[in-house]
C-alpha cells in the first residue's frame, strides 16, 4: 500500500514511519508537511492516470490511500480530502485528529473521509490495520458504486422527484429513478417487471402517495415482491408516530422531508440496498448448510477418516 501522509509535525511523522517499518513494511509513507505539497503530489498523480504513457516517471507517485493530519501549517487536511472527492480519485482518505471531537469527526465523515484516528493512547499500533481497513472498505463502496442501482420511488410530487433525480445524477449517477406517482402505478410496475431484469432494488415510498393507504400498499406489494424488495419509507415532518409503525411493519428506513433530506437519501439508499443483500446472501447461505447437512445425514456410504498411525 502507497500512501500519501502530511504531517507537519516531525516527531510524529517520524514515530508513524518508525511503527510502519517494524509493523507493517508494505505499507510505504510518502511525507510532505503542507496542504500545498499534498495538492501537488495529488495533481502529479492525477497527470499519471490521465497519461499513462509518462507515469514510468520517477517523480510520478502512485498513491493508494491519503493519511492527513487536521491541522497544517497552511490550513485544513478538508481541503486536501475535498480535493480528492471533487476530483473524483480514487484514493481512500483517513484523517488523523489531536481532538476527536464529534463535530469534527462528523464533519470530516461527511465530507467523504473513509476514516478517522485520534492522536491518543496507542493509536500507532493500531494505525496500520486502520488503514488497511479503511482501503479495503472504500474499494469495496467503489465496486458497489459502479453497479446500477434501480429505485422506484413512489411521490405524487413530480417536482420533488425531479429535485430528486437531480441531485443523484449529480452526486451518485449509479442510483436510477423510475418515477410512481400513484399507488397503481407502483403496482403495476412491479407486477410488470418483478424477477426481471428490470425489477428495483429498492422502494421509495411518500407515506401520503394517492390512492392508497401505505399500510395497504405495504402489504400489496409485499404479496408481488415477498420480502425480497426493501422499502424506505419518507414522511412529512412531525410525522414520528408514522415512522415508528412504519418500522414495525418491516420498512427498511424512513426518512424525513425536513432540511438535509436530498443529502441523507443516497445513503440511505445504499444502506439499504446493502443490508437486503446480505440478508439475501446469508438465507442463501443458510439454506445452503441445511440441505448439506440434511444429505450428510441420509448419506447411504460410511465416511470413515484415518491418521497416519492408521
Amino acid at each position: 500500500m502507497n500512501v500519501l501522509f502530511v504531517e507537519d509535525y516531525a516527531l510524529g511523522a517520524a514515530l508513524v514511519r518508525d511503527t510502519f517499518r517494524r509493523r507493517a513494511p508494505d505499507i510505504h509513507l510518502e511525507v510532505v508537511t503542507t496542504v500545498a505539497q499534498a495538492l501537488a503530489r495529488l495533481v502529479r498523480f492525477e497527470n499519471g492516470l490521465a497519461h499513462p504513457t509518462h507515469a514510468t516517471d520517477a517523480d510520478t507517485p502512485h498513491y493508494d490511500l491519503v493519511l492527513t493530519d487536521l491541522s497544517l501549517p497552511d490550513g485544513l487536511g478538508l481541503e486536501i480530502l475535498s480535493h480528492v472527492r471533487s476530483h473524483k480519485l480514487m484514493l481512500a482518505v483517513v484523517i488523523l485528529t489531536g481532538s476527536g471531537l464529534e463535530d469534527t469527526v462528523l464533519g470530516a465523515l461527511h465530507a467523504g473521509a473513509n476514516d478517522y484516528v485520534t492522536k491518543r493512547d496507542d493509536y500507532l499500533s493500531q494505525l496500520p490495520a486502520t488503514l488497511r481497513a479503511a482501503l479495503e472498505r472504500f474499494r469495496s463502496e467503489m465496486a458497489w458504486a459502479s453497479t446500477p442501482m434501480k429505485v422506484l420511488y413512489a411521490d405524487a410530487d413530480t417536482a420533488d422527484i425531479e429535485r430528486v433525480r437531480g441531485e443523484l445524477r449529480r452526486r451518485t449517477p449509479h442510483i436510477l429513478i423510475d418515477a410512481a406517482p400513484t399507488a397503481a402505478h407502483v403496482l403495476a410496475r412491479l407486477h410488470a417487471v418483478w424477477q426481471g431484469p428490470h425489477a428495483p432494488d429498492v422502494l421509495v415510498l411518500d407515506h401520503r402517495l394517492p390512492g392508497m393507504p401505505f399500510i395497504e400498499l405495504l402489504k400489496e406489494a409485499a404479496a408481488i415482491a415477498g420480502f425480497d424488495l426493501p422499502v424506505v419509507l419518507v414522511t412529512d415532518e412531525g410525522d414520528e408516530g408514522v415512522a415508528r409503525l412504519a418500522i414495525r411493519l418491516g420498512v427498511a428506513d424512513c426518512l424525513n422531508k425536513a432540511d438535509g433530506y436530498l443529502q441523507r437519501l443516497p445513503f440511505a439508499l445504499e444502506s439499504t440496498c446493502l443490508k437486503a443483500t446480505n440478508l439475501r446472501e446469508r438465507t442463501a447461505l443458510r439454506k445452503s448448510e441445511s440441505e448439506f447437512r440434511s444429505l450428510a445425514a441420509n448419506i447411504p456410504d460410511v465416511v470413515a477418516r484415518f491418521d497416519r498411525d492408521g
